[in-house]
């Protein structure tokens, strides 16, 4: 019975394959221990073969058995070599960064900065008036009433270098409004180095007629003036007055007005803010025309 069963066992295909893999194992650890162990630990690994035994089968097969083994064992080397450092680097401990501190000063000065560059952007567009929606229109007027200059107290008598100098007034052919640009000196300053009030009330007077000129309904005179200093304008500011038509009721037309600031180191600052009360006379001089 031992006899039949052990003759069974040999030719079982179980048995074969147990061997086989008995086998496996048996390379496989000869593998770990000349191979992966000594790459783990940094060392060069070191290889068995069993020349004799395969080169008469790769000679059957027209291989040259050299440089199959040469590249072979150079490709399991690198592959082993790279391997074993990346577990390495698994296996180390992670590396504990502190947060980058951003002083509060550098960001309240970089903060400021590009507030400065974008003020002064704002500036340079404001200071540039679009020429292409404006016309002369002190020059219109004086083409269509006549010239009026002479003797005047804005045009003549306040005219000057040291007074309200480089005047120029605008209207925006879109918007109807009335721009006035100038600057104003020590001639006209009241306490030390301050323009007079009196000279900041005449020059919107005079604004306010050209914007009551620019609403087209023919010619008139101030009735009423109210006006709100809002800041102190320094000798030798230059300014902006923008004024406008806000309403008309028959005879009455509202006006409204402000003058702000030019200057670099306070530019656009509100210094003024008026409002004016016009009433249209048939008496005065009619301009000949359209506006």
């Amino acid at each position: 019975m031992n006899h039949y069963l052990g003759k069974s066992l040999k030719s079982n295909s179980v048995l074969n394959v147990l061997k086989n893999f008995s086998k496996v194992k048996d390379k496989g650890s000869r593998l770990y221990s000349s191979c992966i162990e000594p790459t783990a630990k940094g060392q060069l690994p070191s290889f068995k073969i069993k020349r004799k035994k395969f080169k008469g089968y790769f000679e059957k097969n027209n291989f040259n058995f050299s440089r199959v083994t040469y590249f072979a064992s150079f490709s399991a080397t690198f592959l082993l070599f790279l391997f074993s450092k990346s577990m390495a680097l698994c296996d180390e401990a992670p590396v504990e960064t502190e947060p980058m501190r951003i002083s509060q000063y550098n960001s309240e000065e970089s903060n400021r900065s590009v507030e400065q560059q974008e003020q002064e952007e704002d500036r340079e567009e404001q200071s540039e008036l679009d020429e292409s929606n404006l016309e002369r229109f002190d020059l219109k007027i004086m083409e269509l009433y006549g010239d009026f200059t002479r003797d005047h107290l804005l045009h003549d008598t306040l005219n000057g270098e040291d007074k309200i100098s480089d005047m120029k007034i605008y209207r925006d052919v879109k918007s109807n409004e009335v721009i006035v640009t100038c600057s104003m000196g020590p001639g006209v300053s009241g306490h030390p180095n301050i323009v007079h009030g009196g000279a900041t009330a005449a020059l919107l007077d005079n604004s306010f007629g050209y914007a009551f000129f620019a609403a087209n309904v023919g010619n008139g005179f101030t009735a009423n003036l109210n006006i709100d200093y809002r800041a102190p304008i320094m000798v030798g500011s230059k300014i902006i007055l923008t004024t406008r038509a806000s309403k008309v009721e028959g005879r009455k037309v509202y006006l409204t007005a402000e003058i702000r600031s030019r200057n670099e180191n306070d530019y656009d600052k509100l210094y003024v803010e008026a409002k004016c009360l016009f009433i249209t006379s048939t008496k005065l001089k009619k301009i000949e025309g359209k506006i």
